[in-house]
């Protein structure tokens, strides 16, 4: 693996976690649009992955992982729905506290009457 392949997955992994910041800063920029968040982010993920090489040729890979992290994000809000993990209801036991009887006089009462109220 080249140097110059590594960059560029660096950089389309930039791409994938900045989708987040990359949408919530066009969704408050231009709240007229009433876009999702989801659909935000692919929209500018596909302009910048389309447009990107004119400005440098990384911009086009950060453009791809954008693009990448909004189909994630629509993969998975799609998975979620159908394939929902079942539900299963736990119960918790709590273990009886247990005390240490530091001082003398708490080991001698202790020894005495059998329990020691705190």
């Amino acid at each position: 693996m080249e140097d110059e392949d590594i960059i560029k997955m660096l950089v389309a992994g930039f791409g994938a976690g900045a989708k987040g910041t990359v949408a919530g800063w066009l969704t408050s920029t231009f709240p007229q649009l009433k876009l999702t968040e989801d659909l935000a982010g692919a929209l500018v993920g596909f302009l910048i992955w389309k447009f990107g090489e004119k400005v440098h040729p990384l911009v086009k890979t950060f453009g791809a992982g954008v693009l990448i992290g909004a189909i994630g994000q629509f993969t998975k809000s799609i998975t979620e729905q159908f394939l929902k993990p079942p539900t299963t209801t736990t119960t918790t036991t709590t273990a009886p506290k247990t005390y240490v009887l530091a001082s003398p006089a708490l080991q001698a009462a202790y020894a005495r009457y059998g329990k020691v109220v705190m």
